[in-house]
């Protein structure tokens, strides 16, 4: 027997028929259609009709698409500021504990010397060097901190 092709199975198709395969899913051909070519040109203009409801629905979701991506940038480039913003705070906020570090090292670096002079001292005028040296220490720091 021959093979079964859609061409083959459209010539031997009888009009009185009210379906036929057109394209992926059958579609009812109106009654007043009775040649093959009002066929052709019917199913043509339904295929026209469908491809710009198809064009129609791509591009609307094109728009949507595009928006959501437009919307997202938005936020990102936000989030970027932001973040720049809050980087630059950060480093200022280093810097300074940073400088005050170094100022508190340098106080520490001089308590530990007075200590180390104070135990060389002799246990009776402990008291009276450690008096002296605390007048002297707080007007050396009182100086360097203001310089």
């Amino acid at each position: 027997e021959k093979a079964f092709s859609y061409y083959n199975s459209l010539k031997s198709f009888k009009l009185e028929h009210k379906t036929r395969r057109a394209g992926r899913s059958t579609i009812t051909v109106p009654a007043h259609l009775k040649t093959e070519e009002e066929i052709r040109n019917w199913k043509k203009q339904q295929r026209m009709i469908k491809n710009r409801e198809s064009a129609c629905l791509s591009r609307r979701r094109k728009k949507e698409y595009l928006s959501t991506i437009e919307t997202k940038l938005s936020m990102a480039s936000q989030h970027g500021v932001m973040l720049t913003n809050e980087n630059a705070r950060l480093r200022k906020e280093t810097e300074s504990l940073e400088s005050e570090n170094r100022v508190l090292r340098q106080a520490l670096a001089k308590l530990n010397c007075l200590a180390g002079s104070l135990e060389q001292a002799s246990p009776r005028t402990h008291k009276s060097i450690q008096t002296e040296k605390r007048k002297k220490y707080r007007l050396r720091l009182c100086v360097d901190t203001t310089a």
